[in-house]
């Protein structure tokens, strides 16, 4: 009676390959995961050291695709529906793609379906039921690194440079001048890519 060699014989392969593969697994040093199903019997070889990382296999899906060369998603969120829908075209003009929110929970509900997606927020301050403020605290609380531009034409000043020390990246000044709004939008992307800054209109 044959020897039943330990690598391949739980795959019923003839006694050759068997001898193959074990002479295969002794020189190349390779380590072997069988799969056995109803149809047929498979040898899945993985080369030592070519797994994907834990640490990159733990990023989100989303975050991984921002070395793609996509364009840069921003999330424009105003409760002025005019407001978000001239901004959405005028950030679309200049070469980013746009999602938009008409209130801070829409906003929210977006933004913790996708929260990788996003590359940059900006975030109206005056908005009824939840305002810029609160709204900035929640998207923190989902990411912490979140890139948010405020942006407000009322605001008292002490108020906006406190906002701008808790972590805004910026300030984008209502009625907003279009040629500004895509400047500022640019320079707060490398901002945010880079380093931590402080940018306005």
């Amino acid at each position: 009676m044959d020897r039943v060699s330990p690598v391949g014989g739980a795959l019923g392969l003839p006694s050759a390959a068997r001898a193959v593969l074990s002479l295969l697994y002794k020189l190349s040093g390779l380590s072997a995961c069988h799969h056995q199903n109803e149809v047929e019997n498979t040898s899945d070889i993985t080369a030592p050291g070519s797994q994907v990382s834990d640490e990159f296999d733990a990023q989100p899906k989303e975050r991984r695709k921002t070395a793609a060369g996509r364009k840069p998603l921003i999330l424009v969120v105003d409760d002025e529906k005019t407001t978000t829908r001239l901004m959405a075209e005028l950030l679309s003009e200049g070469g980013f793609n746009v999602a938009t929110a008409v209130s801070g929970f829409e906003c929210l509900d977006k933004f913790r379906q996708q929260p990788w997606a996003f590359d940059l927020v900006l975030l109206d301050l005056n908005m009824p039921f939840l305002d810029g403020e609160e709204v900035f605290e929640r998207l923190k609380e989902i990411r912490p690194d979140v890139a948010v531009l405020l942006c407000t034409g009322l605001a008292q000043r002490e108020r906006v440079e406190r906002l701008l020390s808790e972590g805004f990246l910026g300030l984008l000044r209502k009625p907003f001048d279009p040629a500004t709004v895509v400047r500022v939008v640019r320079a707060t992307l490398q901002s945010a890519k880079y380093g931590r800054g402080t940018l306005s209109s």
